[in-house]
């Protein structure tokens, strides 16, 4: 976005630019961010998301109903919704500015269980949602399993890969099974530490393009299994257990989707990302397969 699109996009939303200010990073992936000011003073940040193609505008309008509808009638963690503005080819949202949630290695135990008390009382409380949300979205390897192999192996190809791959694609069936089974709930879709702002010590999260109806699980599994390659220390079964005094449900079958969701994100969305991991990181990732294949087995 250039400097006239950028000012357009302002004057439109009916704010100015904050001047040479650094723009965050994280927590709006895909699209152009720039901070600036309400005429009152107050800091907002402005994403502007490009309209150009039919998954841009899913994406776009999730997060916008998200705002404009959900948030109004529930008290969805996330920051407040200044101004907003959808034109033909761009759509374009000013949010309260929050500081972003510290890297992940930097989290304490406690900070771990209260964001997942966050996501327990998202997942419990914001009902009914609007009915595109209900809409599923297709795994990102959707095909045979032999298909699914090939694209595990684009990560997953170093000493005692081949079996960690065959022992889930073995489990495909169950694991599937387990993950998709309820409950269900309105949840973010994209949930990692990237995501996440604090404001007053409490947790919010950004970018809510994924939203959408689905296992509840899904949410503190992926925040889990993106914060492991980094190397945090993740208090997995104190934060289990905190965000099921939350929900209600039950520990040892939370934690048995948890699991399942892990494993099937290892082999189904990270390959995808293989570029962008570097050798320790794999290594982490590595030690986390085997930690969770001894969960699975042992029935956890």
């Amino acid at each position: 976005m250039n400097a006239l699109q950028r000012d357009h996009v302002l004057r439109t939303l009916g704010v100015r630019a904050a001047g040479t200010a650094a723009t965050p990073a994280g927590g709006m992936s895909g699209s152009t961010l720039t901070q600036a000011f309400t005429d009152d003073g107050e800091p907002v940040i402005v994403k502007v998301t490009v309209l150009d193609s039919d998954a841009a505008r899913d994406q776009a309008n999730r997060e916008l109903a998200v705002y404009t509808e959900l948030a109004p009638v529930h008290a969805i963690p996330t920051p407040r919704l200044v101004a907003h503005h959808r034109a033909a080819t761009w759509m374009a949202i000013a949010l309260a500015r929050h500081d972003p949630a510290p890297p992940a290695p930097e989290w304490a135990a406690g900070d771990w269980s209260a964001f997942a008390r966050v996501l327990g009382r998202l997942h419990r409380d914001v009902h009914p949602v609007p009915d595109f949300l209900h809409r599923r979205r297709r795994p990102v390897t959707a095909g045979p399993q032999g298909a699914l192999q090939s694209f595990a192996e684009r990560l997953w190809h170093g000493p005692g890969d081949a079996e960690r791959i065959r022992t889930v694609l073995n489990e495909l069936e169950l694991l599937e099974e387990v993950a998709c089974s309820r409950p269900v709930s309105f949840v973010h879709g994209d949930c990692h530490i990237g995501n996440v702002l604090t404001a007053d010590r409490q947790f919010m999260l950004v970018d809510w393009q994924s939203a959408r109806v689905g296992p509840s699980a899904g949410d503190l599994s992926f925040a889990f299994i993106r914060a492991a390659s980094t190397g945090a220390d993740i208090p997995r079964d104190q934060a289990v257990a905190a965000y099921c005094e939350e929900t209600g449900l039950d520990v040892a079958r939370t934690e048995r989707q948890v699991t399942a969701h892990q494993l099937l994100a290892l082999v189904r969305q990270y390959p995808e990302f293989s570029g962008f991991l570097n050798k320790a990181g794999v290594g982490r990732l590595r030690r986390e397969f085997d930690d969770l294949l001894g969960r699975w087995g042992s029935g956890g």
